[in-house]
């Protein structure tokens, strides 16, 4: 007995079945549910059936080509004893697959390097097979690609950001080393001014308010890739009284008789242009100032008052003592139109003066 409730009933010689062309070899009788069914005693299959045999792989010729270029494989070589209909299945070792019903094939590398490709062939009956073969690929340097970004809009004087990575060079991300390259990135702002860095973003400061064209180009040391170019909308810095500095007030100081005389400048943060109450002095101001024709350079006190050298005068003269410059970090000197926070202008020249008559 047999799997299923099947017995063997008997080993039956060699014989000549109408239905088949030649003899079959010796056969096993199975007797199950009343019903006598023949196998082959050697092939397990039922008298004359001709098992499908696989088909035979050949991937072809090893290739040899070129970064980006077109090469082809060729599996006509293949074939099948029972003449299937196959199916070629290519594996071409870059992370692509295909499947055609052709034997030849197009591809196309995106980098440099050798591949293994396999080929799989199938006759559609289960039955298949697997062949392999190889692609050398050149590595061709890449053009890299500039992306300068966009949406850029800052303040005179003020830092802004560009950023640039949305910028590439297929050659450092195509997963081998062949290739690569450190990039360098020149910029052009736009106004009259340039940078060259070896990182994807700058820092720029507009000094004037205006609409500006900034470019990038990118250099892999062989090749330059197209400009990128951006707007850069730059605008006036508003008005912000209280990062506003004022000459509050110019004196003179003598000694010796009157003899040496020196200015006394009292520089203060204007938190109202209209009013010169509650005004600070400000320390820390560089200042530089004109007194009797000489120039005098130095820093408020903690009180927001500077003063200059003594200095030897003749009498019956006028000496003027001009604000040339105040500087700060924190705050802007802009020169208001207002009696309360600008002093008197006697010499004409728009900076803020007093005068000395001895």
């Amino acid at each position: 007995m047999i799997a299923g409730g099947a017995f063997v009933s008997d080993i039956v010689a060699p014989i000549q079945a109408a239905n088949r062309s030649g003899p079959v070899g010796p056969t096993l009788e199975l007797a199950s549910g009343g019903f006598i069914f023949e196998l082959d005693a050697q092939t397990g299959l039922p008298p004359g059936f001709e098992p499908n045999d696989p088909p035979v792989a050949d991937a072809g010729a090893a290739q040899n080509g070129s970064e980006d270029a077109t090469i082809s494989f060729d599996a006509s070589a293949s074939s099948d004893p029972e003449n299937d209909t196959l199916t070629f299945l290519w594996d071409f070792g870059d992370g692509q697959t295909a499947q055609t019903n052709s034997p030849t094939i197009n591809h196309a590398y995106a980098y440099g390097s050798t591949f293994l490709v396999t080929l799989t062939v199938q006759d559609g009956h289960g039955n298949q097979a697997v062949d392999a073969t190889s692609a050398t690929i050149a590595e061709v340097n890449d053009v890299p690609s500039a992306d300068i970004g966009s949406g850029y809009s800052s303040l005179v004087n003020q830092l802004i950001h560009l950023d640039a990575s949305g910028s590439s060079d297929f050659d450092n991300q195509d997963g081998t080393a062949v290739n690569d390259h450190v990039l360098t990135y020149n910029w052009d702002f736009g106004d009259g001014t340039s940078a060259t860095t070896n990182v994807t973003a700058v820092d720029h400061v507009y000094a004037l308010a205006g609409s500006y064209t900034a470019s990038l180009v990118i250099d892999d040391g062989i090749v330059s890739s197209l400009a990128s170019q951006t707007t850069v909308a730059i605008s006036a810095t508003p008005v912000d009284n209280s990062n506003k500095l004022y000459v509050y007030d110019i004196r003179f100081e003598s000694r010796k008789a009157g003899k040496e005389w020196r200015t006394v400048f009292e520089i203060r943060r204007d938190s109202d242009p209209n009013s010169t109450s509650g005004d600070a002095g400000v320390a820390g101001v560089s200042i530089t100032v004109t007194f009797a024709g000489s120039t005098h350079t130095g820093t408020t006190d903690a009180s927001g008052v500077f003063r200059t050298d003594w200095m030897s005068l003749t009498k019956g003269n006028g000496y003027y003592a001009n604000v040339v410059a105040l500087t700060h970090s924190l705050f802007n000197w802009s020169l208001y139109d207002n009696v309360d926070d600008l002093e008197d202008d006697s010499d004409g020249d728009g900076l803020p003066d007093g005068y000395l008559l001895i």
